[in-house]
């Protein structure tokens, strides 16, 4: 069975100093893997290294494997959206505060989908509606709760 994510001796630096020691492990679907750490060890930095999204500061070594294909940094970001997702610990990071949820929700279909905007429209409605969050496409991510804006960024 091929891997969803392999990593293989990832680490991240930033100049001379390791954030992250290398790393190799194996996500397979419906075979849960959980990343233990204190506050400050890593673990969202892991996450991002592995989409593809660390600062520009930081360096990224060692190999990135999604379903199967090795991946440079480039190349993991045209996955986004498609392929792989992050959702932050905290979803106000992930979503723009000024925009309405609706908004938020079209602008995937668009950027990632390249819908047209009504057809954006009609898709960010359903999908919010799925979710129960259809009441409250108007709301920007400050006017809703904590639970509704991860469902949100989700």
């Amino acid at each position: 069975m091929t891997p969803l994510i392999q990593l293989t001796d990832l680490s991240i630096n930033a100049e001379d100093v390791s954030l992250l020691e290398p790393l190799s492990l194996s996500l397979f679907q419906d075979k849960p893997l959980t990343i233990l750490g204190q506050t400050g060890s890593g673990k969202s930095l892991l996450a991002q290294a592995i989409i593809g999204l660390l600062p520009s500061t930081l360096q990224q070594h060692g190999r990135v494997e999604i379903m199967g294909k090795s991946h440079d940094i480039p190349a993991l970001k045209t996955l986004w959206g498609k392929q792989v997702i992050m959702l932050p610990q905290e979803p106000w990071r992930a979503l723009d505060p000024l925009m309405q949820s609706y908004q938020q929700v079209a602008e995937v279909y668009e950027c990632v989908h390249e819908q047209s905007p009504e057809s954006a429209f009609d898709s960010a409605i359903k999908d919010l509606d799925e979710l129960g969050l259809k009441s409250s496409a108007l709301k920007r991510p400050g006017q809703l709760s904590g639970g509704m804006a991860q469902r949100l960024a989700v």
